[in-house]
C-alpha cells in the first residue's frame, strides 16, 4: 500500500500564499489585460524554439496530434502545428485567444483547434485523446493532482511539463516588496510538482537546463509602464517606486534599453504507457 503523502495539498497552500497569486486574483482577467504585450514576446520567442529538440522530446511527426494546455497566444502551438497533424489548445484568455487567432493567420497554419476554457473545466470527451501533451508554464491550478490525473488520460503517448527550477525573478521581488512593502513570496517549484506526480506513482524524468533572456523597451518610461501593468498598479506615487528599482538594472542595448535575466528551467515527462496512476 502506497502513503500518500499530500504534496496536492502543500502545492496548493504555496500557490494560494504567493504574492503572485494573491495580487493577480483572476488568471483569465490578468492575462486578457497583458495578452497583447506578452504576445510581442511569444513571437520573438517563436523564432528561437528549437523546434528538432522539441520534436524529440514531445516524441511527435507529421502524424502526431499535441494538446497545448495554456497555449497562450501559440508561442508552443504555431511551430509545432507546421510539423505535425493537428495542436488542440486550451486556453482561458479570450484576449490570448485573440493573439492566437492573429498569429495562425499571420503564419499561414489552419490546423490549430481552439477550446477557450480553464483546463480544470474541460471534460475529455470535448477534445479526446492525443499523442503527446505539452504544459508550458501554465500550472496555476489549485487542483494540481486532478489537472496532472486529466492530462494523463488525455494521451496516448507522453506528457511533457515545462516549469520554473529555483529563482527565476532577478529583480522581481525587490520591485515588489518596494512597491507594496511587503515580503515577496515566491510561488511552488518544479520539486512540488514532481512531487505530486510521485504522489499519484508517476515517477518522471527530469532535465533542468538554464535559460537567458532579454527584455527590450524603447525608453525607460515605456519600461516603467510596462512594469506597473505587470503589477496591475496605476498610482502615481508607486510609478516612482518602480522607476527608482529599474533605473539600478536596466541598460543600453541595441533595441534601446534592456533588462538581462538567466533562470533555470525544468522540463517534467513521462510516458503514459509505462505508468498507472494511483488516482
Amino acid at each position: 500500500m502506497t502513503l500518500k503523502l499530500g504534496w496536492s495539498e502543500v502545492w496548493k497552500r504555496k500557490l494560494i500564499a504567493s504574492s503572485w497569486w494573491r495580487r493577480r486574483q483572476s488568471t483569465e482577467g490578468f492575462w486578457d489585460k497583458l495578452a497583447r504585450h506578452y504576445n510581442e514576446v511569444a513571437k520573438r520567442r517563436m523564432k528561437g524554439i528549437p523546434l528538432n529538440d522539441v520534436i524529440e522530446l514531445l516524441n511527435v511527426d507529421e502524424n502526431s496530434t499535441v494538446l497545448d494546455v495554456g497555449g497562450g497566444p501559440g508561442t508552443y502551438a504555431i511551430p509545432l502545428a507546421k510539423v505535425v497533424k493537428e495542436v488542440t489548445v486550451v486556453e482561458p484568455s479570450k484576449g490570448m485567444i485573440e493573439c492566437l487567432k492573429e498569429n495562425m493567420d499571420s503564419e499561414g497554419v489552419s490546423n490549430i483547434r481552439i477550446v477557450n476554457k480553464r483546463w480544470e473545466d474541460v471534460e475529455l470527451s470535448e477534445i479526446g485523446q492525443h499523442d503527446t501533451v505539452l504544459a508550458s508554464h501554465s500550472l496555476a491550478m489549485l487542483d494540481l493532482d486532478g489537472a496532472l490525473l486529466k492530462m494523463h488520460r488525455a494521451t496516448r503517448r507522453r506528457v511533457v511539463i515545462m516549469t520554473f527550477a529555483g529563482p527565476r525573478y532577478g529583480f522581481y521581488p525587490e520591485l515588489y516588496e518596494k512597491v507594496f512593502n511587503e515580503k515577496f513570496i515566491p510561488g511552488p517549484d518544479y520539486i512540488d510538482v514532481y512531487n505530486v506526480l510521485y504522489d499519484l506513482g508517476i515517477y518522471a524524468n527530469i532535465t533542468i537546463k538554464s535559460i537567458q533572456r532579454k527584455e527590450t523597451y524603447r525608453t525607460i518610461d515605456d519600461a516603467v509602464k510596462r512594469w506597473a501593468s505587470w503589477l496591475m498598479i496605476d498610482e502615481s506615487d508607486k510609478m516612482d517606486r518602480i522607476r527608482e528599482v529599474l533605473e539600478k538594472y536596466i541598460e543600453p542595448c541595441d533595441e534601446g534599453l534592456c533588462f538581462r535575466r538567466e533562470f533555470k528551467e525544468a522540463i517534467i515527462w513521462w510516458d503514459v504507457r509505462e505508468v498507472k496512476p494511483i488516482g
